[in-house]
């Protein structure tokens, strides 16, 4: 066993924002994953230095299969992007609450100003953390034994879409074991489709998307609706269920409007809210599926 629990397994590229990260007393180490052109680029802040062409999550399988000792050597993986703005305490925090509350699946909030995807992972206010029934494909961090049963679903995984929508239901207690860190917060600096999606886009093969429907049509009907189930408040109260939680989030989100990023541009605050309310309605009609979905 590692002295340190956390493997940090990142893809990066030339412009990589990691090293920002880094202390000389930090309690993780590091593999750095590069898919750049630069042969001569040196990582002396890495334990593990990878080179592979392709895309995230097969360059995290290659990894891997070349490194197959780091599965039992470490208690959590975390896979950033390496356009994530973040300083060495945040993530000395994210990695003890994590292993306090011991979540299996989880990521640290996006803070006001990032470029954002889904509502569900933009930072929240009120909360010290979320339970969820989505964690996104920029940041997650993953327990040893949710990642080894989720390691083959990487193998031909060039983007990743599809895999976020299931991977909650491999850990022991899908209602409980996944979750957004609000007490931790990270920037994502660039729009959304970065380096990596340009890279597959060129290459020819099956676009993001396409990778995501042909994926899930293997596991049957999975809805894509992301729910707060439950969580933690800055005052210590609990939320316990989907719809005190989701009331209380909607709240937190629509106490700061201003300065909101989508995909690529920043969110006008009407445009902002409607997006809260609207998450708000779609999200209270429907029931978090927490069932086990096998793949045909």
């Amino acid at each position: 066993m590692s002295a340190k629990p956390v493997l940090v397994i990142l893809r990066c590229g030339d412009k990589s924002l990691h090293r920002d990260w880094c202390s000389a007393d930090q309690s993780w180490d590091l593999a750095a994953s590069y898919f750049g052109d630069d042969a001569a680029l040196a990582f002396p802040e890495a334990t593990y230095v990878h080179r592979y062409k392709g895309g995230k999550w097969d360059g995290i399988f290659d990894f891997c299969r070349n490194h197959p000792e780091v599965m039992d050597k470490y208690d959590y993986f975390w896979f950033p992007d390496d356009d994530i703005a973040a300083d060495p305490q945040s993530l000395e925090r994210l990695f003890k609450i994590v292993a306090d509350n011991r979540f299996e699946l989880s990521q640290p909030s996006l803070k006001v100003g990032s470029y954002v995807s889904h509502l569900i992972t933009l930072h929240n206010c009120l909360f010290q953390f979320r339970n969820v029934n989505f964690v996104e494909l920029m940041v997650p961090l993953v327990s040893r034994n949710v990642f080894q049963k989720i390691l083959p679903l990487f193998q031909k995984a060039r983007s990743g879409f599809g895999i976020d929508f299931v991977w909650n239901q491999f850990t022991s207690d899908p209602s409980r074991s996944v979750a957004i860190i609000d007490a931790v917060q990270v920037e994502h600096t660039r729009p959304v489709g970065g380096a990596l999606h340009k890279m597959i886009k060129a290459s020819g093969v099956a676009s993001p998307q396409q990778e995501q429907k042909a994926f899930l049509a293997a596991y049957g009907h999975v809805h894509k609706v992301l729910i707060n189930m439950g969580g933690l408040l800055n005052d210590g109260r609990t939320m316990t269920t989907q719809l005190e939680t989701t009331l209380m989030a909607t709240k937190g989100w629509l106490l700061r409007p201003n300065g909101n990023h989508g995909f690529t541009k920043k969110l006008p605050a009407l445009k902002f809210i409607v997006w809260v309310l609207r998450n708000a309605v779609v999200s209270m009609c429907f029931s978090p599926r927490l069932d086990v979905i096998a793949p045909k």
